[in-house]
């Protein structure tokens, strides 16, 4: 099995939080015959397979080439802090979200099996500011700046945005 984390990196400016919607076309390659898949695959959470007491994952499929079986696993990452916020209405509201370190923010872990992830195209990511306000599904533009603009008059912006694949033990 090998496991990645997931990683958004940059310049970040008022925020202290965020997840990712756990969603992502991805470039896979099959590890026993080394073939790259052709076609964008699309990882999500929300799709479920399992074979009772074998395996239990989120995307599966055999590979063109060799038919082994590719098998890949989403999950969130340990480091998650809960918080309440007020939502539009003032009503309550909890949010989950990922800490933003010197390093970059680490929104998603995945566990593989017979594949490689070569690289995610997209992440839809969910943050929150500094002041608690929270914003659903931004994506980086084509410049590799996430930003956003709320009264009054504030921002929040990730510059050099890049989303990264890395191998984990």
């Amino acid at each position: 099995m090998i496991k990645y984390s997931l990683n958004i990196t940059g310049d970040f400016s008022n925020i202290q939080g965020m997840n990712a919607e756990l969603t992502f076309p991805a470039e896979v390659t099959c590890t026993c015959c080394n073939v790259k898949h052709d076609k964008i695959v699309i990882l999500t959470n929300e799709s479920h397979k399992s074979e009772k007491d074998v395996y239990k994952c989120n995307y599966e499929m055999s590979c063109h080439s060799c038919r082994v079986d590719m098998r890949i696993t989403i999950k969130n990452p340990e480091k998650q802090i809960k918080k309440e916020i007020k939502d539009l209405y003032g009503d309550p509201v909890e949010v989950v979200t990922c800490p933003v370190g010197v390093n970059g923010c680490n929104v998603a872990i995945f566990e593989t099996s017979g594949v490689e992830i070569n690289c995610i195209k997209d992440v839809a990511l969910n943050i929150l500011t500094e002041d608690d306000q929270y914003f659903e599904n931004i994506h980086a533009d084509g410049t590799r700046t996430v930003t956003g603009e709320y009264p009054p008059n504030k921002i929040f912006s990730i510059t050099n945005y890049n989303n990264e694949i890395k191998r984990i033990k």
